[in-house]
């Protein structure tokens, strides 16, 4: 199921929701996707991307979900193929970039995939790290914020998104890095390669800001 505000089928849109289920498999994980400009936010303040997260995963009853900047593949398959390459570049040089490809997600099984500037985690992984107290205490002295919703929380891992850190590229914003250990016990170590990420590297990938 794909909406978009493209003009033609295969154009790359400014806003899209892209999402993914099985209707034969009652229990089995759906997925979606939330694309807007990044200006979007600044244009209309009084849409904070926190509240409208915390909306939509009480909503949905959500399990595990990142948001942040990213780049998400064109529709034209051609077009997608052709910016893989700009896709691993991208990645490579920022590394809290956010590659969305919906693939990707099949890859998660029974675990998350690599965090970003938000991370929602249901109450299961919640307890599954020790219950909120101890996520606390091990963001205690970080930037990290969490934010309770009926079903889970999510962690903002600093006040605004951020594509690499203290403006360098190729370095791991510190506050990304100190979220992703936390989430490594829950973490996917499933092999699966997605857009701009090969199979051999989805491991690195996910393991990128440790």
């Amino acid at each position: 199921m794909i909406f978009h505000s493209g003009r033609v089928k295969y154009e790359s849109p400014q806003y899209c929701i892209d999402g993914l289920g099985n209707s034969t498999q009652t229990y089995n994980t759906s997925h979606l996707y939330l694309c807007v400009p990044v200006i979007w936010f600044s244009d209309h303040p009084e849409k904070h991307p926190i509240q409208i997260y915390l909306r939509w995963a009480e909503m949905l009853k959500a399990r595990h979900g990142t948001s942040g900047i990213g780049v998400f593949p064109a529709y034209d398959m051609t077009k997608r193929g052709q910016s893989a390459v700009l896709t691993r570049t991208l990645s490579r040089y920022f590394p809290g970039i956010e590659i969305c490809d919906c693939s990707q997600a099949i890859s998660a099984g029974s675990g998350i995939l690599s965090p970003n500037w938000l991370n929602l985690l249901d109450d299961e992984y919640l307890k599954a790290l020790g219950g909120y107290d101890n996520v606390l205490k091990n963001l205690q002295g970080s930037n990290a914020r969490i934010y309770k919703y009926d079903g889970g929380v999510i962690i903002s891992a600093s006040e605004h998104p951020q594509l690499c850190g203290n403006g360098e590229p190729l370095t791991v914003p510190e506050d990304y890095r100190i979220i992703s250990r936390m989430l490594k016990p829950i973490r996917s170590e499933q092999l699966f390669g997605f857009w701009g990420v090969d199979t051999g590297h989805s491991l690195e990938w996910r393991e990128r800001m440790d």
